[in-house]
């Protein structure tokens, strides 16, 4: 008689060992400059300077470049590139302290009271630039 009121007694913990499912582990965060450490942006301007006779190897860098950083920037949930790229002085010349705009490391900046701001396209996307 006792086997069965002991069995009744147990049976929650037993059916419940029998239920349970454990949860799948969390994984460990990667580091958030991982992937943007070995992604380097393409000085397209190198390759006409190389390659004189054939202007349209810069606009096929460009649109590698362009396509690489969409790819990163979509993975990591960051604002797209723009398509475009536009021409600025370079950071620290005399056009870019007068005009208060900049290309720093392929990016289009405008200089503030304290500090730099990202210039972005009408749609929202960061713009790109290169020297001039």
């Amino acid at each position: 008689m006792r086997i069965p009121i002991l069995v009744l007694a147990l049976w929650p913990a037993l059916a419940t060992a029998q239920l349970h499912v454990s949860a799948p582990k969390p994984r460990p965060a990667a580091p958030a400059r991982a992937i943007t450490v070995s992604y380097r942006p393409v000085d397209c301007k190198r390759l006409t300077e190389h390659h004189p006779a054939q202007p349209w190897l810069r606009q096929v860098c460009e649109n590698t470049d362009y396509n690489a950083s969409m790819v990163l920037a979509r993975g990591l949930g960051r604002p797209h590139p723009s398509p475009s790229v536009i021409g600025l002085p370079a950071h620290g010349s005399a056009p870019a302290r007068q005009y208060g705009l900049a290309c720093i490391g392929q990016l289009a900046m405008k200089r503030l009271d304290n500090g730099w701001e990202q210039l972005r396209d009408r749609e929202g996307r960061y713009q790109r630039c290169r020297d001039l």
